[in-house]
């Protein structure tokens, strides 16, 4: 449309040869100066307005396995008592791994463990009044199903034997002799997460009760916790805060996987 204009323009001023010179008319103008001012608007847009997608640039992360894991340990606030303060984050698991290795009731369990130790595991140890030990560690597992399967694992009675075993060797290493585990009857918590196992051990030397234990494996989604109590020779939870425990570890864990 704008060529048109501008070649009949030329075309009127060369049939009257005799009139003055004179500015083009107006209207040969204004076509342009439109023109020209749709284009400017018409890229005016992608110059201006940011990508369809500059949002998604400022998307964090998720975290990985073993950052979730490490957050979901528990806390003294958490746990409703002051005195707990974790002493021992990232506890090394290489003497009681080398230890699982020789066990043969230890084989499934280190199996369906596979390499989480190393990737995508958080533990830690506290005290809380009067002495009393807490201990904890959270693992994650790429699957829920693969979460079931290692829990089986670790509950079976192979896998309690395998618990015992390296109870009994960590007490007290080769050549101690008259050192036992066994396990033995303890209130039953109240239930938690997906899945649940709990039972007690007691480790004695020479039919001296030394100490003794009670473990919780729960599984939630595709993360299992256990924790375990110990205080004194006979009784593991001489304050009664299994549940209280547990109840907050569960709630941490699952709002630290609603949280990627």
């Amino acid at each position: 449309m704008l060529t048109a204009v501008v070649l009949a323009a030329a075309s009127c001023g060369s049939d009257d040869a005799a009139a003055p010179s004179t500015p083009p008319p107006p209207t040969t103008a204004a076509p342009v100066d439109a023109s020209a001012g749709t284009t400017t608007q018409a890229t005016t847009p992608a110059t201006t307005e940011p990508p369809a997608t500059a949002e998604s640039t400022t998307t964090v992360a998720p975290r990985d396995d073993a950052t979730i894991a490490a957050a979901s340990l528990l806390t003294g606030e958490l746990i409703g008592d002051a005195q707990f303060a974790p002493f021992n984050n990232g506890l090394d698991y290489s003497a009681g791994i080398a230890i699982e290795q020789q066990i043969p009731e230890c084989a499934d369990k280190y199996t369906a463990e596979g390499n989480v130790w190393d990737t995508a595991m958080g533990a830690t140890t506290g005290m809380v009044s009067d002495q009393q030990l807490v201990f904890q560690t959270v693992e994650l597992f790429a699957t829920e199903e693969a979460a079931a399967t290692a829990l089986a694992a670790y509950t079976s009675p192979a896998g309690q034997t395998c618990s015992l075993t390296v109870d009994r060797v960590l007490a007290a290493p080769p050549p101690a002799t008259g050192i036992t585990a066994e396990l033995v009857d303890v209130p039953l918590p109240a239930p938690h997460g997906d899945q649940q196992v709990s039972y007690g051990s007691q480790v004695s030397n020479a039919g001296a009760p030394m100490f003794a234990k009670h473990t919780v494996w729960v599984q939630v989604d595709r993360a299992i916790m256990q924790v375990t109590l110990v205080n004194g020779p006979t009784d593991p939870d001489p304050l009664g805060i299994l549940d209280t425990v547990l109840s907050a570890a569960v709630e941490l864990i699952t709002a630290e996987l609603s949280a990627g």
